[in-house]
């Protein structure tokens, strides 16, 4: 069975990630789910929690970094697949570095270009894609949408 690491920051990235999770868990994927904490005090929801980062705290980036490797270590997955941002990005990289198969799917909330992060991926990622048709380059490829 094929293990997933499954990554994504809280809110809409984590939304459209649970959708793909629910689909690949029904397939007979072993998902190992993860996000960034919303709070310093969170409960276990199933999901591995990192620390978020972002351009405004690039500085934190070796924190999440160490975090990430941990829980590859750790659970020994197949694949990284991420819906953004740039945790989920740092997954890519890290997922890279220890051969693994590595997804990125832009968040659908980037209609009019593809974010930053997914512009970066699709040179790290084996496999980059958006969900909207007219974003569809030579690297990053559209099959539909996650909603």
């Amino acid at each position: 069975m094929k293990k997933v690491l499954a990554i994504a920051s809280t809110g809409g990235h984590n939304v459209q990630l649970s959708l793909i999770i629910d689909s690949l868990s029904s397939k007979g994927f072993d998902v190992i789910k993860v996000r960034t904490k919303v709070t310093v005090d969170e409960k276990d929801d199933g999901y591995y929690l990192i620390d978020e980062i972002s351009r405004s705290n690039l500085l934190y980036s070796p924190v999440v970094i160490m975090q990430i490797i941990k829980i590859l270590v750790k659970t020994k997955v197949d694949v990284v697949l991420s819906t953004g941002a740039l945790p989920g990005l740092a997954a890519i990289v890290c997922g890279r570095i220890f051969s693994k198969k590595t997804i990125w799917i832009d968040c659908i909330a980037n209609s009019k270009k593809v974010s930053l992060s997914g512009r970066i991926a699709k040179y790290i990622a084996h496999h980059t894609f958006t969900q909207w048709p007219d974003l569809e380059t030579k690297k990053i490829k559209y099959y539909g949408s996650v909603l």
